[in-house]
């Protein structure tokens, strides 16, 4: 069993459990776009797709309908999880302090252009509470590594 098949829904589209219904159909059509069966050359990489894109619509259906979606959430255990901190570090957790970073990295030339678009990419989905994906975790990571190697001061903002 892939690890994919063992997500929930919210976690199988990369959305928070708060989603609002027009987050739910963005992430489900970027999430189609990326496993749509007919992208991949390899059968087996083709089923794999079909398998996925099959769960990715299930889970869709089921969230974008109200009554669907509160029956499957009652399913679920608390959501404990959302409440927790993304990073481990406290400053890693604060949306200004990615943004601030992401500038600094761009006057400073410090980094990858792409580490400082994750960089960026962090503190928007810590403010407006979107879910890290696993994908993106490591290159933010990079890039917060990056900035403080470079001698960025995270320090809270008062």
């Amino acid at each position: 069993m892939d690890v994919w098949q063992k997500r929930n829904h919210y976690d199988l589209l990369e959305i928070p459990r708060r989603a609002t219904r027009d987050e739910i159909t963005r992430a489900y059509r970027l999430q189609q776009a990326a496993w749509h069966p007919d992208r991949f050359n390899s059968a087996d990489f083709k089923a794999i797709a079909s398998k996925r894109s099959q769960a990715i619509s299930a889970a869709y259906a089921t969230l974008f309908d109200a009554r669907q979606r509160q029956i499957y959430d009652q399913s679920l255990p608390p959501e404990d999880a959302d409440d927790a901190d993304v990073f481990l570090e406290p400053l890693q957790n604060q949306p200004s302090v990615w943004k601030r970073m992401a500038a600094w990295m761009k006057d400073e030339d410090v980094g990858t252009s792409f580490e400082r678009k994750m960089a960026f990419v962090a503190g928007d989905c810590l403010e407006r509470n979107r879910q890290i994906s696993e994908k993106q975790m490591p290159y933010m990571l990079s890039a917060w590594n990056a900035a403080m190697n470079a001698g960025f001061e995270a320090v809270e903002e008062p």
